[in-house]
């Protein structure tokens, strides 16, 4: 449960000199007073009550009782975002017409799922939604992750009805030259493993790191009492800390101790071994022939609400890229445990146990299979490159 009061999601900055510095805001009676004043202007919501304010990045969300219940404002700061973040929460609207467990916005009075008005120090974009009831879900209940995989397949047939708005339309990845290249030019995986003939660099990586499903955004997912939506990198993003590969021969922390170098080149052994078999399935993988289409692209606890083993809710939209969907499987599958600061891996028995549920509903073929293994290898040991432990993440390949 997030704390009463105001607070980081995800960073260690003071949040009362955040809350000022990103948003003008003297303190939470000083952001309350402001939400009060806009939900009733542009939407006709009368605030009660406000229990919290949570910041992530360039955005901010507030918790309020209202005379339309409980309800989560979500504004954000980042102008280039705007166009993306009214067109990622149309689609939750789009998504409860279909009977799909999200959080649909309250429109404005004058009919918008989002409103750019003023705030103390420049233009903020936000949205109104109702909050969701439930526990974030907790991958050492089967059942739930289960439960969690099929829900993944039924929103990917939910999602496939859907033409992306232009907002959220993006050049499909061609995740084989894109795995190839980063193989031949940035894993630093040892001579030799590249799939093209030629050898690793064993160099520090160069943004190969990304987040995967990093907690960043907070501007349209729906929130529940559990927690909030907050997006990630993007797919192919570079958000790479700047940290040296695991695999290039790097020491772990008070590292030139004999036992700190056995670490060390125990990690490289697996992580080379890893890259191996990840080149090998690579060049013996048919071509994905199914059809591109919207993902949520940060499905993992964080965004998932259970009551009991049961999934009751979705959250956060702002990340969904045009994709294959088994890229999709395999990022959730990899990053389904992770909350906002607790990064680590999900054990096999864990991913084998998602997967099961969301074959149980939409079974993968046979070049799928396939692929799903080599995006699970390729994002995980991008993680082990840019995550804190990365032997953790080596160990779960």
């Amino acid at each position: 449960m997030l704390p009463v009061g105001l607070s980081m999601l995800w960073e260690s900055a003071a949040p009362v000199e955040a809350l000022a510095d990103r948003f003008g805001f003297d303190g939470i009676d000083e952001a309350a007073a402001w939400c009060v004043e806009t939900l009733s202007a542009s939407w006709g919501i009368q605030v009660r009550e406000v229990g919290r304010v949570v910041i992530s990045d360039h955005n901010a969300i507030l918790w309020a009782a209202t005379d339309h219940g409980d309800v989560v404002v979500k504004w954000s700061r980042a102008l280039d975002q705007f166009h993306r973040l009214d067109a990622s929460t149309r689609l939750l609207g789009l998504l409860a017409e279909r009977g799909f467990p999200v959080a649909r916005p309250l429109l404005s009075a004058s009919g918008s799922a989002r409103v750019v008005t003023d705030g103390p120090v420049g233009k903020l974009s936000l949205a109104v939604l109702p909050e969701l009831a439930g526990e974030w879900l907790n991958v050492g209940d089967e059942a739930a992750v289960r439960a969690a995989g099929a829900v993944l397949a039924e929103l990917h047939a939910a999602l496939a009805t859907i033409r992306p708005d232009a907002a959220l339309a993006n050049e499909p990845v061609d995740w084989r030259s894109r795995i190839a290249g980063w193989l031949d030019d940035e894993s630093g995986v040892g001579d030799g493993v590249g799939t093209s003939g030629t050898a690793s660099r064993g160099t520090a990586s160069r943004g190969a790191g990304s987040r995967g499903a990093g907690s960043r955004g907070a501007g349209s997912g729906g929130v529940g009492s559990g927690g909030v939506g907050a997006g990630g990198v993007g797919a192919g993003g570079t958000a790479g800390r700047g940290v040296s590969s695991p695999c290039a021969g790097g020491h772990v922390a008070g590292g030139e101790s004999p036992e700190g170098n056995a670490v060390s080149d125990s990690r490289d052994g697996v992580a080379h071994e890893a890259a191996r078999r990840l080149a090998q399935a690579l060049s013996a993988a048919p071509r994905l022939d199914d059809a591109v289409q919207l993902v949520h692209n940060d499905f993992r606890a964080a965004n998932i609400l259970t009551r009991g083993s049961r999934i009751v809710g979705v959250l956060d939209f702002d990340d969904v890229v045009v994709t294959h969907r088994v890229y999709d499987l395999a990022k959730a599958s990899l990053y389904l445990g992770t909350l906002f600061t607790d990064w680590g891996p999900t054990a096999p028995d864990i991913r084998r146990a998602f997967r099961e549920g969301y074959e149980a509903v939409r079974p993968l073929s046979d070049a799928e299979r396939g692929w799903l293994e080599i995006l699970t290898l390729w994002l995980g040991l991008r993680a082990a490159q840019s995550q804190p432990e990365p032997a953790r993440w080596l160990a779960a390949l």
